[in-house]
């Protein structure tokens, strides 16, 4: 008993010993690499320089397209999110509206990790771009979450959320960045929702009702 007495004292002091180093490590990393831990702030809109890749490869400048026409243009911060199907999946749900007035959706993934899947799964009904250099979601000023966002409540409700309605998912990627959702033409930013948690997505009757405002026909 005595034995068990000191192995039980031996475990509870090895644990206190460990949580104070990782709450001395989270301290340190805080101070010295605050973005992981609480994320990344936004930066500053530049428009100028919006060069993506098509699915297949090819370089196209979205630039040259939103200096023409208006695009709703939603950022999907991981093909094999759950969130990002469901946001992706909601959002194509006015794209027979945005056709109508010739507006363009667009979407935009910083990496192809889950292409073919998102693509098999027809989440999206929109043109489909991948960023691999970050240059647009760089020059949107997107948000990367820090570990602190996996305490979030709202992050994990969103997550139950999604594959509820069926949604499926895997880790490949970079779990991270986060997205948002514009519209944006010759007139600059006419919408913008930036996401600050996961799962927060733009409302596809807010995006329409911004896309499409000053185009409606008499």
């Amino acid at each position: 008993q005595q034995h068990a007495s000191l192995a039980t004292h031996e475990g509870v002091q090895m644990a206190s010993n460990f949580l104070k180093g990782a709450a001395v490590g989270i301290l340190a990393l805080a101070v010295l690499k605050p973005e992981i831990i609480f994320g990344s702030m936004e930066q500053s809109k530049n428009l100028s320089n919006l060069i993506v890749k098509t699915v297949d490869g090819t370089d196209v400048n979205l630039s040259d397209i939103i200096k023409k026409e208006r695009v709703v243009l939603t950022l999907l911060r991981r093909l094999g999110c759950s969130l990002c199907r469901e946001g992706a999946h909601e959002l194509s749900t006015i794209k027979p509206e945005l056709d109508k007035h010739g507006i363009k959706l667009i979407g935009v993934a910083p990496e192809s990790l889950g292409l073919d899947d998102f693509i098999k799964g027809r989440y999206f009904a929109g043109d489909l771009y991948i960023d691999e250099h970050h240059n647009v979601f760089k020059s949107l000023g997107t948000r990367r979450a820090g570990l602190i966002s996996l305490l979030d409540p709202f992050n994990w409700a969103s997550i139950f959320r999604a594959s509820s309605k069926g949604y499926s998912a895997n880790l490949d990627g970079d779990g991270f960045q986060l997205g948002g959702t514009w519209v944006l033409g010759p007139e600059g930013i006419l919408f913008e929702h930036l996401q600050r948690r996961f799962g927060e997505h733009a409302k596809p009757e807010d995006v329409l009702s911004s896309a499409v405002r000053g185009l409606e026909k008499p």
